[in-house]
């Protein structure tokens, strides 16, 4: 009996060992997700799937599913010949690109003596983008809307340039109704003349990196802001520095796709004087229009090139973005704006 308990002591570490090497090929693991294109704050399901072909039961098999935001581990039991399978609930609190990676398997022989790692490296891409909140009731919609209507009323148009087409709204005058395209399409139709005077707005960002939650916020109030704007078929520019500018144009609602992937996927970046950006885009203009400067850093520098750009003519706003609260030279500044007639906005992230 000694010799026996001897060679079962000896033997049955090894044929465990063996039997685990050769079932370490069965495993088959897999993971995915339900929908890869998410909005923010939206979840979706992570489906995670380990397979055990082999003959052996192995108990407390841990993985991992991670990213930068989102981990997730478990220990569970896999019998033989037989598959885990579980769903998930996983959700982004910002925008951006995730790479969820299912890195690796752990587990041990049926002994619990030998401990074993199987390399997964398995990656999904989640791309997650802004909100649009609705933004009918803030002030600086109502002011952009009510800025953008009077000039149309006051500008003097040139009635022999069409520039374009659009659908007929409430606010239209009956005047610029397209009647024989409008009988045509079966629908009103109404004429955009080519304007004497500029009555576009410009939203101007700030594309300099801060923290995640600030540049978040940003984004998902410049889209929500291109949205507003465009439903009341105020035409729109979007326009950032990125080693010269880059813009996208869009005229009404059915341009906001565009606009819309432009900044959602928009990258943040250091280094970029906001003062000097607005100087240079100001120079670049070839009419006058309203600019609307969102940014998360405010200096001397950039309240005197807003005041200077307000006094060339142009309508300016300001839309600050602060982390946590607004400091003591961040509130003057703000104040001195108002004062001057800069309509500013104050966001705390």
């Amino acid at each position: 009996m000694t010799f026996i308990t001897l060679y079962a002591v000896i033997l049955l570490p090894i044929i465990s060992l063996v039997a685990t090497i050769i079932s370490f090929w069965s495993f088959e693991v897999d993971f995915e997700v339900d929908n890869p294109f998410l909005v923010k704050k939206e979840e979706t399901d992570l489906t995670v799937r380990i397979a055990n072909k082999s003959l052996l039961a192995f108990y407390g098999v841990k993985f991992k599913c991670y990213d930068g935001y989102f981990s997730r581990e478990e220990k569970v039991d896999l019998q033989a010949m037989s598959t885990f399978e579980k769903k998930y609930e996983i959700g982004f609190s910002y925008r951006g690109k995730y790479e969820l990676t299912l890195s690796e398997i752990e587990f041990t022989d049926p002994l619990g003596l030998f401990k074993f790692r199987k390399n997964v490296l398995k990656k999904i891409e989640i791309n997650v983008y802004p909100r649009i909140i609705e933004l009918e009731d803030l002030k600086i919609v109502k002011a952009l809307v009510s800025y953008a209507d009077a000039k149309v009323m006051l500008t003097e148009d040139d009635f022999t340039t069409i520039s374009d087409v659009r659908k007929y709204v409430d606010t239209d005058s009956y005047k610029k109704i397209h009647w024989k395209l409008s009988a045509k399409r079966n629908e009103l139709i109404v004429k955009n003349f080519q304007s004497q005077t500029g009555d576009r707005v410009s939203l101007l960002l700030d594309i300099n990196s801060a923290n995640i939650a600030v540049e978040d916020e940003m984004v998902e109030m410049m889209v929500s802001y291109a949205d507003s704007l465009l439903k009341n078929n105020i035409h729109i520019e979007l326009a950032y520095w990125r080693e010269g500018f880059v813009r996208k144009e869009a005229n009404d609602a059915s341009d906001f796709h565009h606009i819309y992937q432009t900044i959602a996927e928009l990258e943040f970046c250091k280094s970029i004087d906001m003062e000097n950006v607005l100087f240079d885009y100001v120079r670049e203009q070839d009419d006058f229009c309203t600019i609307v400067v969102f940014a998360s850093r405010i200096s001397p520098e950039l309240c005197d090139a807003i005041l200077a750009t307000q006094a060339s003519s142009y309508k300016v706003m300001f839309i600050f973005f602060a982390k946590n609260g607004m400091l003591k030279f961040e509130s003057e500044f703000l104040s001195s704006l108002t004062q001057s007639g800069v309509i500013c906005i104050e966001k705390i992230c």
